[in-house]
């Protein structure tokens, strides 16, 4: 068995929580009808950070996948993983799409599930399933290619990656115009998960920590002030929300050294967490995979006599809750455990 990372802990237990926040909250942000309000200008302000939920994910799975050895050899590593998600995928594709089914009236049928199964599933939050799978196959040739790198040169390679995928597309939309000389060379989820390799595998000075987070806090600035600014009581485009824009690179990076240095400089402090910390990062995946149904149930049964913002506390805490006891009770099921998790 792998021997726990704290601070990789720490950071899964912050990513889910990030992810069922953006969830919870989405629902505000983008409604015109509490544009101005305390409870959406709250929103708003959170978003910039809700959104480095999924980014933190890869870039925890690319530390851990490339800084072993089981991906060095693509038909093992193949073996050992790609079932690991393919079961749980196909299993949580049949249950999204039989409920939609049942709440939309939508049709049940064979071929209905799977052309939503072969595009990119039957729930919104499947996408992120969907990337890991392709950067699973990947990863046995990335393993190679960062083996030779020195980190100035894996740098190179994520901005390589990230110079069509987030820098070019930030580019044509400050300029009104299509400016794309390459074509995506990887998908820009490939930094997160080579990004996260590398801050986890090399140390930085204290310098560089602080030009990092100084970048980190500029990144968050300006998706902020972009996506206030560009929003109004007609329209809430929110365009520097998807998570894939350069500014979300620095943001995601600069929160994943603070908090790898937190844990290695205040340890001893921190060291009561670790426990707890690990019980819950073992339920992460449980909770992302059910928290949309679980959600979408409790959205249904609250909201009566609350304002705003007891609503999403409500919300919230039920769906993190029981998308966590249903995680763990899963958890102990072996046959349950297999098909869901």
């Amino acid at each position: 068995m792998r021997e726990r990372i704290p601070y990789l802990d720490a950071l899964r237990c912050l990513a889910i929580f990030l992810v069922v926040l953006l969830h919870n909250d989405g629902t505000v942000i983008v409604n015109t009808a509490c544009y101005g309000r305390p409870s959406w200008y709250l929103c708003m302000l959170l978003d910039g950070m809700v959104r480095l939920g999924v980014p933190l994910f890869f870039m925890i799975s690319g530390y851990l996948l490339l800084n072993g050895t089981g991906a060095a050899e693509p038909a093992a590593f193949y073996r050992k993983k790609l079932p690991r998600l393919l079961v749980p995928l196909a299993v949580w594709n049949v249950i999204y799409h039989w409920t939609n089914a049942w709440q939309f009236q939508t049709d049940t049928g064979l071929p209905a599930l799977l052309q939503k199964a072969f595009n990119r599933g039957t729930s919104y939050h499947m996408w992120y399933i969907y990337v890991l799978l392709g950067l699973y196959l990947l990863c046995p040739f990335l393993k190679r290619m960062v083996d030779g790198c020195t980190p100035r040169q894996l740098a190179a390679l994520a901005g390589i990656i990230l110079l069509p995928a987030s820098v070019l597309p930030l580019v044509s939309q400050m300029v009104s115009c299509s400016v794309v000389p390459l074509d995506t060379l990887m998908p820009g989820q490939a930094a997160y998960f080579l990004l996260g390799y590398g801050l986890g595998r090399w140390s930085l000075n204290g310098q560089r920590r602080i030009f990092l987070y100084l970048g980190g806090a500029a990144g968050y600035l300006v998706c902020t002030a972009v996506n206030l600014l560009s929003a109004s009581p007609q329209e809430i485009p929110l365009p520097l929300s998807g998570g894939d824009t350069i500014f979300h690179y620095l943001t995601a990076c600069a929160l994943f050294v603070w908090v790898r240095t937190l844990w290695e400089k205040r340890g001893e402090v921190l060291r009561p967490l670790a426990r707890p910390l690990s019980w819950l990062s073992r339920r992460a995946f449980g909770i992302y995979w059910v928290h949309p149904l679980v959600l979408d149930l409790v959205t249904r049964q609250v909201g009566d006599g609350l304002t705003v913002l007891e609503y999403l506390a409500v919300r919230l805490g039920l769906t993190f809750g029981i998308s966590l006891a249903f995680s763990q009770a899963a958890s102990r099921i072996p046959i349950l455990k297999k098909l869901l998790l």
